[in-house]
């Protein structure tokens, strides 16, 4: 799966649940607890989700 491929998919998972965690993103995603969190804090750096942390 490619990065962009990863974002989408990444993004539509938060926007069908309205909170989701980084545990739930690997296994749905497929991938590991580092390349989630790096993908999340890109997409937050470009405006398009809101981390909150807790």
């Amino acid at each position: 799966m490619t990065k962009l491929e990863r974002h989408e998919k990444i993004l539509k998972l938060i926007a069908s649940n309205s909170s989701i965690s980084v545990n739930e993103l690997c296994k749905l995603v497929n991938t590991s607890h580092a390349t989630i969190r790096r993908d999340l804090a890109e997409l937050e750096s470009e405006g398009l989700l809101e981390r909150f942390h807790g």
